[in-house]
């Protein structure tokens, strides 16, 4: 047996991903509370105090997953305290560069032809079913740049019997051009939208950053006289220059390398198989996914935050669900709510940059089959 499988035994470090830390810790919590335990329990509400706490802390380090009792108090859960060990470590190398080397080098020189297509025209955004459900309107989903396998497994439990089509995200199977902006991705969507079905009214749903995309493509087919029936937004940052995030492209390009190869224990140079293969083991990407895809999945998802930190919304009027999660959840609401005047918002407790907590909640997919049932 590996390190990981042998209960008990000391972890290798070159394989505590956020996944592997995150086992091991509902592990030991099971040792420990003895009660099951899973990723998004909260270890107070199963029963643990500040003398268990302590028991679980000393078991983790000797498994060789170095923690504080004050970090273990403050991340109450496994998934929480895994990504606090993993993404969030400020002291852990950056490594981002040594995982896309080539992609980095090349994005901060202007070189990189690979990465870039000459016109939108290159571009697809193929509409794909997602179930086999015949009602009308159907509804459309704006795949994230990750976790659209996630994302499709959430939406079938949504609607009873609607249909579902799915629009990847531009830019991960295709390289964009290289005037690529939030305009002329609502364009590509809107097109998308209306081959799919020329006429309304229209649903639809964007996880992340396209969740912004999803708001601007139903402002645009009102726009066009289109009636939206509704627009769901799943964990969307918030818009606009006031929220202080980073709008340079390099910047967010590296911080998203970086944090994903802190996740996936990557140091690099890594073998393209062993990126691959962690990446697809926690359900970041589905199996079609090249490495050169996943570089360029974070080049989209860099350029497509830069322009949602810059982009200053216009206002809508239409229905619109948001779907917010984490101690900023209130902020970004408050954001969003000055240019909204029919909103129902819902948060939640996960208080993590995985979307895979919220994605897998009965309570998101209660929500959503509610608001698809008006």
């Amino acid at each position: 047996m590996t390190a990981v499988d042998a209960p008990g035994s000391r972890l290798d470090e070159s394989l505590l991903t956020c996944r592997t830390i995150e086992e091991t810790v509902c592990e030991v919590w099971r040792g420990v509370l003895r009660t099951p335990v899973g990723p998004y329990d909260d270890f107070f509400d199963l029963g643990g105090d500040s003398l268990s706490i302590i028991d679980t802390v000393d078991e983790l380090r000797a498994r060789g997953i170095a923690v504080r009792t004050s970090v273990a108090l403050r991340n109450p859960t496994p998934a929480r305290l895994a990504e606090h060990l993993t993404v969030g470590n400020e002291r852990a190398p950056a490594p981002g560069r040594a995982v896309f080397p080539e992609l980095l080098a090349d994005t901060a020189t202007g070189a990189g032809s690979r990465w870039r297509a000459r016109s939108w025209a290159e571009v697809r955004c193929h509409p794909t079913p997602v179930g086999t459900g015949g009602a009308d309107p159907p509804l459309f989903l704006l795949h994230s740049e990750s976790h659209a396998r996630p994302e499709r497994e959430a939406a079938a439990t949504w609607p009873a019997g609607r249909r579902i089509i799915g629009l990847p995200a531009p830019g991960v199977r295709d390289p964009l051009p290289p005037d690529a902006g939030l305009a002329g991705l609502v364009e590509r969507y809107l097109d998308a939208v209306l081959a799919a079905a020329p006429h309304g009214p229209y649903l639809l749903a964007g996880f992340g950053y396209r969740a912004v995309v999803a708001y601007e493509v139903a402002r645009a087919l009102r726009g066009r006289g289109h009636q939206v029936a509704l627009v769901a937004m799943i964990l969307p940052p918030a818009p606009g220059p006031a929220t202080g995030l980073p709008t340079e492209v390099g910047q967010l390009l590296d911080l998203r390398c970086t944090a994903l190869a802190r996740r996936m224990a990557l140091g690099g140079p890594q073998d393209a198989g062993q990126v691959l293969t962690r990446l697809r083991e926690a359900d970041w990407y589905d199996d079609g996914m090249s490495r050169l895809d996943v570089a360029r999945a974070q080049l989209a998802w860099a350029e497509l935050a830069s322009e949602v930190h810059r982009h200053r919304p216009g206002g809508y009027d239409g229905p619109v669900v948001l779907c917010l999660d984490g101690p900023a959840a209130p902020a970004v609401a408050e954001a969003w709510g000055a240019h909204l005047s029919d909103a129902r918002v819902h948060l939640f407790e996960y208080g993590l940059e995985s979307p895979a907590g919220v994605l897998a909640d009965a309570r998101l997919g209660a929500i959503l089959h509610q608001e698809l049932a008006r």
